[in-house]
């Protein structure tokens, strides 16, 4: 654990720089804004409107400002840093609905107002103590309407006492807000170093309606599929590959399958796989290997039998999410009903950018739906795909990339991974690709279902250990009752007495 953080002297620093805390370059903040919004639209609803009144605690930048004033027709800003304000607003000069103010969360903030949808992310932890913590919850959640949405993200407590901050992390704001008002989500959202472990819930104040997610006895088998699938239905197939072998690794056997039922398959090579630790600026090295990882999956393709692969050749390691690439992938999938993708649980930050891209075109692309795959991160399936029958193939077409089998054995780290995914199937399935598959229709009715997976079972254990502690408190109360009554009856007063002699007997 760090020192105790001059919190003062630390923001100070931190405005010195023209993109505090990497906010517009970060894949860990993309990911953590496109979490919070979803958790909007989750709220209002399919095509509904803008929030009325919106309000952000802490600007930093602007960064997520700009993403937030869009969902509202006006958005409240708060600050306790006037160099935050004065920059942010600057840069959001063009938006006329942003109203900005500089104070703490301690003081009278926005008086006399309301708000319809409040974000606040990364700001409580900076308090100095329980107490001060417990006033500004109560003040923040004060402001929000009744039918409201309240939206936090904070780094864990273990992350914010080794930042050697005195006030609290995640776990221990949530309880302060559940004194108040009802969780209705919650996500996990990690990044590539300890200090990325953040908890984003948000919370209304209607306490009538039900917690969403699965029921807290959730059978095995809606947890992980306990049967396999032959194939997965399509009439046409886009498969998104972060980099050339991907498309092999990650759902190899699907599109042999596909391949098989003569269903066309279309593979898209996002970047050119010329990235190697170590290695920076050498030009020549990086194009020959683009121009062999190609070749090699150009010879995987011909194994598999669906064609010639398409080359983006974006930059290895440098996908930016953004509409560009939005719009990229929804050009590519003209005429398609499947999309396979990295699930966005993965590790790598490409196969992670490219899923958020593909959940964003999907969304927009009703009738379609994506199919998130896995590589080095196992997902939770909805899915599993038999490939005994291709299995030989799909090997077959990973030792085409022979200069990454030079470096790692992926032909046996992915079979063992295959194999592994048999665990839950009967009979004689010997290998199995695992799939979370969803529509466009459910990504627009319900923004956070590809989340789910994460949250689902842990906000439901989490409702249903609330109505335990309401039975327990119930029963308590009763016995109290109970035990009140008695020691008011006339029997229990005449043998006071006989209850006292028996106390001296024992000593």
């Amino acid at each position: 654990m760090a020192g105790p953080l001059n919190v003062a002297e630390h923001l100070s620093a931190e405005m010195a720089s023209e993109d505090p805390w990497r906010l517009g370059t970060n894949l860990f903040e993309a990911r953590r804004y496109a979490i919070i919004l979803d958790m909007m639209r989750a709220h209002a609803g399919v095509g509904a409107p803008a929030f009325e009144r919106g309000l952000e605690i802490g600007c930093a930048a602007g960064v997520f400002t700009s993403l937030l004033a869009p969902q509202c027709k006006s958005l409240h800003v708060v600050d306790v840093m006037p160099a935050a304000v004065e920059r942010a607003a600057a840069k959001l000069k063009d938006h006329g609905n942003i109203q900005w103010e500089v104070s703490s969360v301690t003081d009278d903030f926005a008086a006399g107002k309301t708000f319809d949808v409040i974000v606040v992310a990364e700001v409580l932890c900076y308090l100095p103590d329980h107490e001060t913590l417990a006033r500004a919850v109560d003040r923040i959640a004060s402001k929000l309407a009744p039918g409201g949405l309240l939206v936090f993200g904070s780094a864990i407590d273990s992350v914010t006492k080794r930042w050697g901050l005195l006030g609290a992390g995640a776990e221990t704001t949530m309880r302060e807000w559940e004194r108040t008002l009802r969780e209705t989500n919650r996500a996990s959202c990690q990044g590539s170093y300890w200090g990325e472990d953040t908890r984003i819930v948000s919370y209304t104040r209607d306490a009538n309606s039900a917690l969403p997610g699965a029921s807290f006895k959730t059978p095995e088998d809606a947890i992980v599929p306990h049967k396999s699938v032959s194939e997965i239905p399509a009439t046409s197939v886009l498969v998104l590959a972060p980099h050339p072998d991907d498309e092999v690794f990650g759902c190899g056997g699907a599109i042999a399958r596909h391949v098989a039922a003569k269903v066309p398959v279309q593979v898209i090579v996002a970047t050119d796989g010329a990235y190697k630790k170590g290695e920076i600026g050498a030009t020549d090295i990086e194009r020959q290997r683009a121009r062999t990882r190609e070749d090699e999956a150009r010879a995987a393709a011909q194994v598999l039998g669906y064609g010639e692969p398409l080359f983006w050749n974006l930059p290895d390691r440098a996908l930016a999410y953004g509409e560009p690439l939005i719009a990229k992938v929804l050009a590519a999938m003209d005429g398609i009903d499947l999309v396979y993708a990295p699930a966005v649980s993965e590790q790598h930050p490409d196969h992670r950018i490219l899923a958020m891209a593909a959940v964003e075109a999907v969304k927009r692309k009703p009738g379609t739906r994506l199919a998130f795959y896995e590589i080095g991160a196992p997902q939770r399936p909805n899915l599993l795909l038999d490939i005994s029958p291709v299995q030989a193939l799909k090997q077959k077409a990973i030792a085409c990339f022979r200069s990454q089998l030079e470096t790692q054995r992926y032909d046996e780290q992915i079979a063992a991974l295959n194999r592994y995914r048999t665990y839950t199937l009967l009979g004689n399935v010997t290998a199995a690709e695992a799939f979370f598959i969803v529509s466009a229709e459910e990504l627009n009715a319900d923004p956070l279902k590809f989340h789910r997976p994460e949250t689902e079972r842990y906000l439901a254990e989490t409702a249903y250990a609330q109505q335990e502690i309401q039975k327990m408190r119930r029963l308590l109360h009763d016995r109290e009752q109970e035990l009140d009554a008695m020691r008011r009856s006339t029997s229990w007063k005449v043998t006071a007495p006989l209850r006292k002699m028996m106390r001296l007997f024992r000593r």
